[in-house]
């Protein structure tokens, strides 16, 4: 992958965006998630570190049942994603848990505000309302651009 940022770094940026639209699409199980890859790169990347096209490193891992290539567009299951933010959203879970358990009176608070670009993930939405479903959960529509704003505010007042 440090190849690839360095030799083709517009590739690279297509693919981050792609995974940014994957973390705002993905729902529900059983689900099929298309992204589409730069094809031509990957390849050659394949072929140069391991000596096989971008197919085959595909078919023999062990997401080869998980991920199929149509042209230039992967499709994923979606449980693949699932499980790759679980892990993320298990953390994001247990800061909010530890960040209640220090506040006194964490039972009066009523509202989670979510802001930042994984407040965007649908996955960590649900979680979030599971986890707190006595709480209401807020996500703005542009929640990233919240967080922003929020910042240069706090700067320009001298937060704490």
């Amino acid at each position: 992958m440090q190849s690839f940022k360095q030799e083709a770094p517009d590739a690279n940026q297509a693919i981050i965006r792609e995974c940014e639209q994957i973390k705002r699409k993905v729902k529900g199980s059983g689900d099929k998630i298309e992204m589409r890859v730069p094809y031509a790169c990957l390849n050659n990347i394949c072929l140069k570190f391991r000596d096989e096209n971008f197919l085959s490193v595909i078919s023999t891992s062990k997401y080869g049942n998980d991920i199929s290539l149509k042209g230039e567009s992967l499709r994923i299951e979606a449980d693949i994603v699932h499980i790759l933010f679980k892990t993320t959203i298990d953390m994001i879970i247990a800061l909010i848990e530890d960040i209640f358990k220090g506040y006194k009176d964490a039972h009066n608070v009523t509202n989670i505000f979510m802001i930042g670009c994984l407040s965007e993930c649908i996955l960590v939405q649900e979680a979030v309302r599971q986890k707190f479903f006595r709480k209401s959960i807020i996500v703005p529509d542009d929640s990233y651009l919240a967080m922003v704003k929020g910042a240069v505010l706090c700067k320009r007042r001298f937060c704490q």
